[in-house]
């Protein structure tokens, strides 16, 4: 609902409707690229802005107010949010709200989200106020000139400095910190008649690279008149990638036996699709003692 935004909100929005298909088309792409950049920063600009609101309705307690458990409840619950966003938005505003130099940066259009998101995980665990206050203003001074990869390195070099490291029982010891690990989780839902798998994780670069290597060589070049969408093409590269890695022998054993498919079928279903005329199945129905049994 956005009765409680200014009106120059919706008028912005209907502007930018009022565009049709035809008239994006009659543009150009130079045009177009240009606006999808335009859109891009300014859709950056608003969540910085709502990310600012975000941290200040969390610290007035604002949750309890409208009968949520917690900010992260509220956004799940009102605004129809998975636990993974509700959880990464909150952990942003509060890591930004003890950066307002950055926020503000993002707000004014000068850093991009990504780029505001790098400073806030690396610098808003600096303890004292006054050392980052001063990275914040540095990496914001220096950001907007910068690759991305290069504003992650530098904030990284930034937080090795500033933040002590940390041994296991949270006093100074100089210990390395964790290496990235990958992770990845599958999870069976849907219903009976109708499951599926969600899968969710993070990849080293080495690792999502390899994968990214696998699939695409299982994807191939599109047909002409496919209607696969990318990511369903993907999809289906992923069975072909792991259909080969089961068949190819050389996974590890599990359990003591190597990886197999076990499929369970009715003795008729087997008769009247696989080998209707097998003898095994005729001569030996009732026979306990060999061939095929009904038990």
């Amino acid at each position: 609902m956005l009765r409680t935004l200014p009106s120059v909100v919706l008028a912005l929005l209907a502007g930018l409707a009022g565009e049709g298909d035809e008239a994006l088309v009659a543009a150009g792409p130079h045009f177009q690229a240009e606006q999808l950049l335009a859109l891009e920063r300014l859709e950056e600009r608003l969540a910085a802005e709502k990310l600012r609101r975000l941290a200040v309705f969390d610290r007035m307690g604002g949750a309890l107010a409208v009968r949520s458990r917690s900010t992260k409840g509220f956004l799940r619950t009102h605004a129809q949010m998975s636990q993974g966003r509700a959880n990464r938005l909150v952990v942003l505003a509060r890591e930004l709200d003890r950066l307002p130099v950055v926020r503000d940066a993002q707000a004014a259009g000068v850093l991009s989200a990504d780029q505001g998101e790098v400073l806030a995980r690396e610098l808003a665990p600096v303890d004292d106020p006054r050392a980052r206050a001063e990275a914040a203003v540095l990496m914001v001074e220096h950001a907007p000139r910068l690759h991305l990869a290069q504003v992650r390195q530098a904030a990284r070099q930034l937080h090795a400095h500033l933040v002590p490291e940390r041994d296991s029982e949270g006093v100074g010891g100089g210990r390395a910190a964790r290496p990235f690990q990958s992770w990845v989780r599958l999870s069976q839902t849907g219903t009976t008649s109708d499951p599926f798998w969600v899968v969710s994780g993070e990849l080293s670069p080495l690792v999502g690279e390899k994968l990214r290597t696998a699939l695409e060589a299982a994807m191939g070049t599109p047909v002409e008149g496919e209607s696969r969408t990318h990511a369903e093409r993907m999809g289906d590269a992923l069975g072909v990638v792991t259909d080969l890695a089961l068949g190819c022998g050389a996974l590890p054993v599990t359990g003591g036996q190597r990886p197999h498919l076990t499929l369970i079928a009715d003795l008729d279903a087997l008769r009247a699709t696989v080998c209707p005329a097998h003898p095994a199945l005729d001569e030996h129905e009732d026979d306990d003692e060999g061939g095929v049994s009904r038990a």
